[in-house]
């Protein structure tokens, strides 16, 4: 099966069935199947994308990639579904771990790419690629899918969300391409890092799919990640760009006596200092597995007509307060940063 243009409703627990029946194996019809569904669409995604454009036909003959090999992973009885946190062998927590004859796939970690429609297609070829033995560290060869073509994406939904009228969309506003990122939990260039811009709602989201700390089972007592961002945005004439909220979210998944703390100040290049808004999440005498938010109402703003340049500094901190060896892992992740974003007339004083 190779799809040009597949809809995938995943609230349909009959579409579920049928990817999972055509291909070799049964299926309970759980959550864990809605996920090994879609992965093993997204893979045929891929696999259409590599056969039938010429960028794609490039990487295979460059990389001397067998089509057969690739479609032979794209199999039930490969692909795993779990619950339980996956570690790599460098400590890190991941969505998926590949390697010859099996891949495993985090349920929740998944579900929430499912969720936001986040442009993963580099991330299941990546696994397709461990999967048949290829070195693919640092995703030397699967981010070339990267920005995925449009037509060849799986639709979530029967029914798509509409668009906002072209004069109310600020798709405009943030200046993608140059946004700037650092620190530990979103590496310069890194391909794991996501963007979105939701014109349903005018809200701007990053996916730092590298801001998460592990204790425990890695043999870490404490572990920290930090995330800078600096995001331009520019006014249209006669208009000014308020940034009136951001949302920090993410989860926890903590042994007993485990303690994280999450950090972020925004403010815009040159204006007033932040204020560091703290949440500090304690699972105390018992086990802790729940989301978190942190908002920021700052309500930062361009000049009218103008540039800015938000920034967004953020800090993710997991320790043991124990600091007893355990084998089991307890981790804290930053699963996505959305912007809330609304253009007023310049004449318009801002509402405090």
């Amino acid at each position: 099966m190779k799809p040009t243009n597949l809809t995938f409703a995943v609230v349909l627990s009959m579409l579920v069935a049928s990817t999972a029946i055509a291909r070799r194996g049964g299926t309970d019809i759980g959550g864990g199947d809605t996920v090994r569904a879609f992965f093993l669409n997204a893979g045929d995604a891929v696999i259409s994308y590599l056969t039938t454009t010429s960028e794609g036909q490039k990487i295979v003959a460059s990389e001397g990639l067998s089509i057969e090999n690739l479609e032979k992973s794209l199999d039930v009885n490969i692909i795993k579904v779990v619950d339980e946190t996956l570690i790599d062998r460098t400590g890190s927590l991941v969505d998926a771990l590949g390697e010859k004859g099996s891949i495993t796939l985090n349920k929740l970690n998944w579900a929430q790419h499912i969720d936001s429609e986040s442009d993963v297609y580099f991330l299941v070829f990546h696994e397709m690629l461990r999967e048949n033995g290829i070195n693919d560290d640092n995703y030397v060869i699967s981010k070339a899918l990267k920005n995925f073509p449009e037509n060849l994406k799986i639709k979530k939904s029967l029914i798509s969300k509409k668009e906002l009228i072209a004069s109310d969309r600020l798709s405009h506003v943030i200046q993608k391409e140059q946004i700037v990122f650092g620190g530990t939990g979103c590496l310069i260039d890194s391909a794991r890092t996501l963007t979105r811009f939701d014109s349903t709602t005018n809200q701007f989201e990053i996916y730092p799919n590298e801001m998460s700390t592990v204790v425990g089972a890695n043999k870490l007592s404490s572990d920290r990640k930090g995330c800078s961002i600096a995001i331009p945005f520019r006014a249209q004439a006669g208009k000014k760009i308020i940034i009136t909220q951001v949302d920090l979210s993410g989860d926890v998944d903590l042994e007993k006596s485990k303690m994280a703390v999450v950090t972020v100040d925004t403010f815009v290049a040159g204006g007033k200092q932040p204020i560091r808004q703290t949440k500090v999440i304690k699972s105390g005498n018992s086990d802790l597995n729940a989301g978190f938010l942190l908002r920021e109402n700052s309500a930062a703003e361009s000049t009218c007509g103008g540039e800015g340049i938000l920034r967004l500094n953020s800090g993710l901190v997991l320790q043991d307060e124990l600091k007893k060896s355990t084998t089991k892992a307890s981790y804290a992740k930053v699963s996505r940063v959305t912007l809330s974003m609304k253009a007023v007339d310049c004449g318009i004083k801002k509402i405090k």
